[in-house]
């Protein structure tokens, strides 16, 4: 009787793991494995989403270069939900050979923009000749979406003061802090609505 209550108890315990695991995959950000560029050679697929980093979420990439150069891949021009924001990703891969990498989403930008969903993600990758630094070609705008891209809220950016508004660009200068080192820092909130 004694055992059965205890392989009871344990039936239990992993029960409660596999909700509390489900719970957690509920707010998980995923996206699907896909190859996003494939040229000359080069192809990049994205991996997999990891949300909590050091510096920020990451996108892991998987690259292959069939070419005979060694590059280097870097990304460019990268937005999420709208919002441009900067990147840690540099990746050296040499002729005929195959790297695991991580884009990593710079949490102090995603801080800034007050992101809470990332529902998508645009981006360009540079693709340099290792040799030379050369670009050797700048890909086409890749959007990558999320699992919570239907999710996306708008952003709880305040409009601050217009200190520029011409030629369907605004400039709005939100607020004036002290910096990490003591130096002020005007934080501004850019729109581009060009065509």
């Amino acid at each position: 009787e004694k055992d059965s209550k205890d392989a009871e108890s344990k039936d239990k315990e992993k029960d409660k793991e596999k909700d509390k695991e489900k719970d957690s995959d509920k707010g998980a950000v995923k996206i699907d494995s896909a190859t996003v560029y494939q040229q000359d050679g080069i192809s990049i697929l994205t991996k997999s989403f990891e949300k909590e980093g050091v510096y920020g979420p990451s996108i892991q990439v998987e690259i292959e270069n069939t070419s005979e150069n060694n590059i280097t891949i870097q990304t460019t021009e990268v937005s999420i939900n709208d919002f441009m924001i900067d990147t840690i990703f540099s990746a050296d891969v040499a002729a005929g050979k195959k790297i695991v990498d991580e884009i990593v989403l710079e949490r102090s930008d995603l801080d800034l923009a007050k992101i809470k969903n990332i529902g998508k993600i645009d981006l360009k990758f540079n693709i340099i000749d290792s040799r030379t630094y050369e670009t050797i070609r700048t890909s086409d705008l890749i959007q990558i979406k999320t699992n919570k891209a239907d999710k996306i809220n708008p952003s709880a950016v305040t409009q601050g003061t217009i200190v520029y508004d011409e030629n369907a660009i605004k400039i709005h200068a939100l607020q004036l802090k002290k910096d990490s080192v003591g130096d002020s820092v005007i934080t501004f909130y850019i729109e581009n609505n060009q065509d």
